[in-house]
């Protein structure tokens, strides 16, 4: 029994938060990474390279050089190396949609 200011013990924290339904905890983690992804993007300085993006991306080099060549993501070129800015690949990745 409890008697006074102190902590209660005895009571699970869990049974008193509400739960969401998977899908829609799902689509939260998924917006709440992007826009973790999108605010560690901005805060970087010099280009990333292919290899670099698609680690960040979790997608495969081949994915990243197919989406280069269809010009669906944002990057420059010097010489024959593909370059991205962290900043635009940032506003970028904050206009795609995610699917749930």
């Amino acid at each position: 029994m409890h008697h006074g200011c102190g902590p209660i013990t005895g009571l699970h924290f869990n049974a008193a938060v509400k739960k969401l339904p998977v899908k829609e905890t799902r689509r939260a983690l998924q917006e709440n990474s992007k826009a973790d992804l999108v605010t560690r993007l901005k805060q970087r300085s010099g280009a990333i390279r292919v290899s670099e993006l698609a680690r960040i991306l979790t997608m495969s080099r081949t994915t990243v050089y197919q989406m280069v060549e269809a010009g669906r993501i944002p990057h420059y070129r010097i010489g024959d190396s593909i370059r991205f800015d962290p900043v635009r690949i940032a506003s970028w990745l904050a206009e795609q949609e995610i699917v749930g």
